[in-house]
């Protein structure tokens, strides 16, 4: 495993043996499944996975029904970490052309809790103000 993780330091501009922090760092990586699979791999992997996710989603609204639960707010998280991107990935493109429904799932979810989506992300808002915006009446 060593010479293995050895090999995948080999592109580091660094001539300097690894350090032993180094070493062990990368031994726990690989322990939990960072660099055991190849690119392919890592690919089609994650295209199951969305496939999976796609399938149990369906047609419904939210994963359980009509009503969000924490597996929307979870699964909303990761998917949103691949569908805003500002750039396109083959994850992007694999959930535009054969999942459709997780994107639908992920706009009903902005829709929903952050109508004012555009504004906090262009202008890095760590709160919404919307909801305190419909109380009192201000748009």
């Amino acid at each position: 495993m060593v010479e293995r993780i050895c090999k995948l330091d080999s592109c580091s501009k660094h001539s300097q043996p690894l350090s032993l922090i180094h070493l062990q760092v990368l031994e726990k990586l690989y322990a939990i499944g960072v660099a055991k699979h190849s690119p392919a791999d890592i690919q089609k992997i994650s295209e199951d996975n969305l496939l999976s996710l796609s399938a149990y989603l369906g047609a419904k609204h939210f994963f359980t029904g009509f009503k969000p639960t924490r597996l929307d707010a979870i699964t909303f998280a990761n998917l949103a970490l691949i569908l805003y991107l500002p750039f396109d990935t083959p994850q992007k493109c694999f959930i535009h052309e054969k999942c459709p429904n997780l994107r639908e799932f992920c706009e009903r979810i902005k829709r929903r809790y952050w109508p004012d989506w555009e504004e906090c992300t262009k202008g890095y808002k760590m709160n919404s103000e919307w909801k305190g915006k419909v109380a009192s009446g201000h748009s």
